[in-house]
């Protein structure tokens, strides 16, 4: 019987019929769980690999960074508030000290969290 395995990874590719893209040998590759591992061809048998944990992080700071945006956002309200002032509009629920302040505490603490995620 052969194996097949990618030509470009070596990763074993479960088939019954190989096809002729396909890398094949005769020796059978060991049970492994191919949700935990990968199988890979290393020229004269197969070794198992084990898959990465999870990345935990990369979505943690990518929700901080919208957070961030968004927050940003609310802060630099008052700039535009004071720019409609000068064009002679009337700036729509115009913040006030105390909320630039607790928007700018609040961005300090996500930068912090941020920065314990990615060293």
């Amino acid at each position: 019987m052969k194996y097949a395995y990618s030509p470009d990874t070596l990763e074993f590719i479960p088939v019954v019929e190989p096809s002729d893209w396909m890398g094949t040998t005769d020796v059978a590759p060991p049970a492994y769980d191919a949700a935990t591992a990968g199988c890979f061809w290393r020229g004269t048998s197969w070794e198992i690999v084990q898959s990465a944990p999870p990345d935990t992080k990369t979505p943690r700071i990518a929700a901080i960074d919208a957070e961030i945006l968004a927050l940003e956002s609310k802060s630099h309200r008052p700039v535009r508030d004071a720019l409609a002032a000068l064009a002679g509009q009337v700036p729509v629920n115009p913040l006030d000290s105390a909320k630039i302040e607790q928007i700018s505490t609040a961005i300090a603490a996500l930068r912090t969290e941020r920065k314990g995620l990615t060293g």
